[in-house]
């Protein structure tokens, strides 16, 4: 392999590596003040930031945090092309569903969309058992209570 495949490869286990240790300390899309700080911010600002947040880590040179913002800049812009794309196809297969109902079942899904609305208010996930808890008894899956 030659230096670029390497710098490529060893990036790429590199970013598993942190993004396996920043899930682990629970700052992730779920946290309120990550979304609150990245939902408003352009490619380049969030590049940025996470180039900053990783060399207050693991002290980086200035070579590393310019390689690393752009490719941190072209993850983040394809990964808004996608989305996109994925909001795209959805509007696209809403549409042509819509054209194929009659109007009363249109009425019923809207219905049911309604519906399925309010039943999700205060619930994550109404149809779904708890989560295991390590240590409650009988919430394990190979519990001798169940």
């Amino acid at each position: 392999m030659n230096k670029t495949m390497k710098f490529f490869a060893v990036s790429a286990m590199f970013f598993s590596a942190f993004f396996m240790t920043v899930n682990a300390q629970n700052y992730g899309p779920k946290n309120p003040q990550y979304k609150k700080e990245f939902s408003q911010k352009s490619p380049e600002e969030r590049a940025n930031i996470f180039v900053n947040r990783l060399n207050e880590k693991i002290t980086l040179s200035e070579q590393q945090k310019k390689e690393i913002y752009t490719i941190k800049l072209n993850e983040i812009k394809a990964h808004q092309v996608l989305m996109q794309q994925q909001k795209d196809l959805k509007l696209k297969a809403k549409g042509d569903l819509e054209k194929i109902l009659t109007p009363e079942q249109k009425t019923k899904l809207q219905e049911l969309k309604a519906n399925r609305t309010e039943n999700f208010k205060g619930k994550p996930y109404p149809n779904r058992p708890a989560p295991y808890h390590q240590g409650q008894k009988g919430n394990s899956p190979t519990s001798p209570d169940k």
